[in-house]
């Protein structure tokens, strides 16, 4: 097993511990689903990923995104 696998890389391979945000979405009445924060996560050199959750989501889903790539929130989406 190589030793530097869970060295955590960016997606553009550069090394560095770039967080991505890790989100449940929790789908509302008509078009408002909830964006919920659960943790961080990271890329590592082998391409695998490790998640830090700070709760688990109740539906079993989890979304994955950079962290310059968050989901505006309902009052930008509105301007």
């Amino acid at each position: 097993m190589n030793e530097n696998a869970s060295t955590p890389v960016r997606l553009n391979g550069s090394s560095g511990r770039r967080p991505y945000a890790v989100f449940t979405i929790v789908e509302g009445e008509g078009e408002k689903a909830l964006w919920r924060r659960v943790g961080s996560g990271f890329v590592n050199r082998d391409g695998s990923y490790n998640l830090y959750l700070d709760a688990l989501p109740v539906n079993g889903r989890l979304h994955m995104r950079e962290s310059d790539q968050l989901p505006l929130s309902h009052s930008e989406r509105q301007s």
